[in-house]
Order: C-alpha cells, then sequence, then structure tokens
C-alpha cells in the first residue's frame, strides 16, 4: 500500500518580502509607484543595444505592432548604447497598455521608464 501523504503548509521563502494571506506567501510589490513630475516624460523602453543590428530589429518589430521608436544614445561606464523607446506617452495608463502589448509580442525585457 502507498505510504499516507500528509499536507503540511509550507513556510513562505526568508529571502522574499512578502506576506502570508490567506495561508498563501504573497511577494511584496518590487514596483514603486511615485507621481510623474511636471517636466518629465513616459516612455517604454524596449531595450539598450550595442549593436545596431539589434536596433534595426526591435524597430522593425514595434513598428509591426503599429509603434514607432525613438531611438537615443546613452553612454553606460564606457560603453555607447542606443536606447529603444515609444514614447513620450500621455499617461501611466497609456503606457501600462503599451508596456503589455509590447511584452505580449515578445519583446519580455520592456520597461516604463519616466525621464
Amino acid at each position: 500500500a502507498p505510504a499516507a501523504v500528509t499536507r503540511a503548509p509550507v513556510p513562505p521563502p526568508a529571502t522574499v518580502a512578502g506576506d502570508m494571506v490567506d495561508g498563501r506567501f504573497v511577494p511584496a510589490a518590487v514596483v514603486a509607484e511615485l507621481p510623474v513630475k511636471p517636466h518629465e516624460q513616459i516612455y517604454v523602453q524596449v531595450g539598450a543595444f550595442g549593436s545596431q543590428d539589434n536596433v534595426t530589429r526591435v524597430r522593425a518589430r514595434l513598428a509591426s505592432l503599429g509603434q514607432q521608436a525613438q531611438v537615443t544614445q546613452t553612454v553606460t561606464g564606457r560603453q555607447k548604447l542606443q536606447r529603444v523607446r515609444v514614447g513620450p506617452l500621455a499617461s501611466v495608463d497609456s503606457a501600462d497598455t503599451v508596456l503589455n502589448q509590447i511584452i505580449q509580442a515578445g519583446l519580455t525585457e520592456a520597461k516604463i521608464v519616466v525621464d
């Protein structure tokens, strides 16, 4: 006969912040919500690339979604990168919508940035 299996609550992970809610562990939010200042603009940044081929590929993918991308230069350490962004967007809600569309299309490194 198979051995009896007992159910015991699984303790929450010690390395992740969060709380137990109705017997389930709910991790704490990892995103901080802050107001957008009047002189700042909201973008969805799809990536920052050192390769022009990657920039071209991502821009084409965004164009197929109906999204026009901006490309701006930035320097990180000694490396020159090209940021591919959609925006500026009118609101946080529209940024959320665009972000979800881009992530659903497989560009999962996209994030909302305020500049």
